[in-house]
């Protein structure tokens, strides 16, 4: 056969290269893309029922659920998930005793600029659950997440509330660990003062980061006395859930007090118990 010209060559050479940059680029691409995280379904709970002598108290409320890069990394979302899909089904009925005639609510599931919300409207239980049903790890296009903008989704709070009355709810399913932890707080505090009706904060950190529970705590401390903080394993079960749904919906769930301080007695060794 006659030997092929050496422009053929080059052309035949050049072409090798690119499929083979090309199957490069690809397989790296694939390589990483974030496999996406089992779900886990959320404790089975009802709506909850009022005794006599209990009443709503809180007009509008929030059900924030943190589904940002730190999440997948410690495959803590699908437990943030499963717990605000509970939180949802366990609000009380739209006739349940209330204060006040009021009763709107929003979810807002976030990862660096993403959003997958519902702004605040007219109690919708449906329209809530299946929203938050809709909630997936957000903010990078390889899976992994983005950011954890906290104080951006306040600053939205703060927007939706803006010319409302009535007492605000703004429950957080999170690990606690937003990249700017300064301006979040500040964002509540400035939604705290802003907000005449009052504002309370309920912060449920899903892992165990020390960081990450003294954030969520500095959180719900800024609307004390009603906020609260807790870690997600108190409300695992479908009625440990439900009597904290109560207790944020009455405006009266118990904060979750930390672990005393424990050190030990240098000259004696002997253990003290703050």
């Amino acid at each position: 056969a006659p030997a092929a010209h050496p422009d053929e060559e080059l052309l035949k050479m050049t072409a090798d290269v690119r499929f083979a940059a090309l199957a490069a680029l690809t397989a790296a691409a694939l390589g990483c893309t974030a496999a996406p995280l089992a779900p886990e379904a959320p404790p089975r709970v009802s709506p909850v029922s009022l005794s006599a002598g209990e009443q709503r108290v809180i007009d509008h409320v929030f059900v924030v659920t943190d589904a940002s890069g730190t999440m997948y990394q410690a495959r803590t979302f699908p437990r943030a998930k499963a717990l605000s899909q509970g939180f949802v089904d366990a609000l009380p009925e739209k006739n349940a005793r209330a204060k006040s005639s009021t009763y709107n609510a929003a979810s807002i599931g976030f990862g660096g600029d993403e959003r997958v919300e519902l702004a605040l409207q007219s109690f919708d239980r449906r329209a809530l659950r299946g929203t938050v049903d809709q909630v997936q790890i957000m903010g990078r296009i390889d899976g992994r997440g983005g950011e954890t903008p906290l104080h951006k989704v306040i600053g939205e709070i703060a927007g939706q509330l803006s010319g409302k009355s009535g007492q605000a709810a703004v429950v957080v399913f999170s690990d606690g660990e937003p990249d700017d932890a300064s301006s979040a707080l500040d964002a509540a505090t400035a939604l705290q003062k802003s907000y005449g009706s009052g504002v309370c904060f309920h912060g449920v950190q899903v892992g165990d980061d020390p960081a990450g529970e003294q954030f969520l705590r500095t959180l719900s401390e800024i609307s004390s006395p009603c906020g609260s903080f807790r870690n997600a394993a108190s409300v695992g079960t479908g009625t440990q859930l439900a009597a904290f749904t109560k207790g944020v919906m009455l405006g009266a769930a118990p904060v979750e007090r930390a672990a005393p301080a424990v050190a030990a007695n240098a000259c004696t060794g002997v253990t003290l118990h703050g």
